[in-house]
């Protein structure tokens, strides 16, 4: 059952939003809700793969237990607290390369199993095992911790949420009501659109950027054009797809009293590496800066002070290039085993690093026009090697894109072309999703206000509104060719 399923559109989520409208009431004890979202997540879960439930069993049984332990250590031994956080967190990493490694080197049965979300259910329980050692999540009870840890808005590709942001909300005043009519009405109108960007745009770019890596792959030689709008067909498909996917996690979230944070924010408008990653995918970001590379970067700061190390470009390297670099190697790795992740992580840390230093030690400034096309171009790059089956496709991705591809035939058409650089523009100026809904707190995000200019495309309660909402999953289940799953469901 996807997002995007009829059972899931016309049966499952109406009904469990209904139900929990009936008994979002002061006299109903939250219990209830709490029990409905559970149950409705592990039914959810289960329908997309059932053999994954013992891994999101596995998971939140021992950390809830890990938590309780933390709780109960933290104010006579906070030592032992700490020590207890250091073991579970490992333990979560373990099970996760574990399966990982059974995913790629297992044989029968096993082998290609790769438990659903495993990487987002493995960051939301290092999140809540950290943030219960520093005090910011007290004891939560067995269905608090379950409604958190199994929310099928979140539960398979994010957005990577924390306890301190997911439970007050629980706890919160808005759980003993229901969801106002017309904040029910704009998330749904930002469920619809998540809905056409998947089906409609997403899933119709796909065979074309595929027709490109499958040459590449298979040795095949590749048209110069074919190199630079194919690899921008499928960094369009996976924005698509994912944020597409992300509308509709924090609608949902939204439809059962729970606002998510937003994960895209226009990333083809960024005017550098380092705003790309402040607007796209951006909860990861947010999990690498305080998990990743925050620790690294501290326990650099250290060493280098214990050695009274001033040098401005050394401390440079030393705090700010290798702490980014290690944090996007590891990240890239996160995303799959091949040698293509670990580029992918490697590059960004480069890129990253580069920025850093441009923006630290250069008094020159790229025109805005030329800094968001360097953006875009960096962000292209690193989607070949994201995309692409080995290193060596990727290079020849590279090869031909400088006209070293042979005099390879078109296999994308001319009108591809168009559009793939129709849609890039329209991305670059157009107002995202979140901010059409600005008016209404859908998410747990400040959104910042379209242009003035686009005020008519402003999402506004009116008839037209559910005449918008109508035509646009009418159009995305006609136009778009069944559903397909999303690009993150295997990470």
């Amino acid at each position: 059952m996807l997002f995007h399923s009829h059972l899931f559109l016309f049966a499952f989520l109406p009904a469990v939003v209904l139900a929990h409208q009936l008994l979002c009431r002061p006299s109903v004890h939250r219990r209830w809700r709490l029990g409905l979202v559970v149950a409705a997540s592990l039914v959810f879960y289960g329908a997309l793969s059932l053999a994954s439930l013992p891994f999101l069993a596995l998971s939140c049984a021992l950390n809830f237990a890990a938590g309780r332990l933390i709780l109960r250590a933290l104010p006579s031994r906070p030592r032992l607290a700490g020590n207890i956080t250091a073991a579970a967190v490992t333990l979560n990493l373990a099970l996760l390369v574990g399966v990982k490694i059974t995913a790629n080197m297992g044989t029968g049965a096993l082998q290609g199993y790769f438990p659903l979300g495993a990487s987002f259910i493995t960051f939301i329980q290092i999140v809540y095992l950290v943030e219960t050692l520093g005090g910011r999540v007290g004891r939560l009870g067995f269905g608090e911790y379950l409604r958190f840890s199994t929310f099928f808005g979140y539960v398979t590709s994010g957005p990577v949420v924390t306890s301190s942001e997911i439970v007050p909300q629980l706890r919160g005043e808005q759980e003993g009501r229901p969801v106002p009519a017309e904040l029910l009405l704009a998330a749904v109108g930002l469920f619809a659109i998540g809905l056409f960007k998947k089906l409609v745009l997403a899933d119709s770019l796909a065979p074309h950027a595929d027709a490109l890596f499958a040459a590449a792959r298979d040795g095949q030689p590749i048209a110069a054009g074919d190199a630079w709008f194919g690899g921008l067909l499928y960094m369009l498909q996976l924005y698509f797809d994912f944020s597409g996917y992300s509308d509709m996690a924090v609608a949902i979230g939204c439809m059962l009293s729970s606002r998510l944070p937003v994960n895209f924010n226009s990333p083809f408008k960024a005017n550098s590496a380092m705003d790309y990653w402040r607007r796209w995918h951006m909860t990861l970001t947010r999990f690498i800066t305080h998990y990743l590379y925050a620790p690294v970067a501290v326990a650099a700061t250290r060493w280098a002070n214990a050695r009274g190390i001033r040098s401005d470009a050394a401390r440079f390297a030393l705090l700010v290039a290798g702490p980014t670099t290690l944090a996007f190697l590891l990240a890239g790795v996160w995303h799959g085993n091949g040698w293509t992740f670990a580029a992918y992580g490697l590059y960004w840390g480069l890129a990253l690093s580069i920025n850093h230093a441009w923006a630290r030690w250069s008094p020159l400034r790229l025109p805005e026009v030329a800094a968001r096309a360097l953006a875009v171009l960096t962000a292209l790059w690193s989607m070949v090697l994201f995309r692409a089956d080995t290193l060596g496709a990727a290079g020849a991705v590279a090869q031909a894109a400088l006209g070293l591809g042979g005099g390879a035939p078109q296999r994308i058409s001319a009108a591809m072309y168009m559009t793939a650089a129709a849609l890039l523009a329209a991305l670059a100026v157009l107002p995202n999703s979140q901010q059409l809904l600005g008016s209404f707190r859908i998410s747990s995000d400040e959104t910042e206000p379209a242009h003035a200019r686009w005020s008519w495309l402003v999402w506004s309660t009116s008839p037209g509104a559910a005449a918008f909402i109508g035509l646009t999953v009418a159009a995305a289940l006609v136009l778009g060719g069944g559903p397909t799953q999303f690009l993150y469901y295997k990470f």
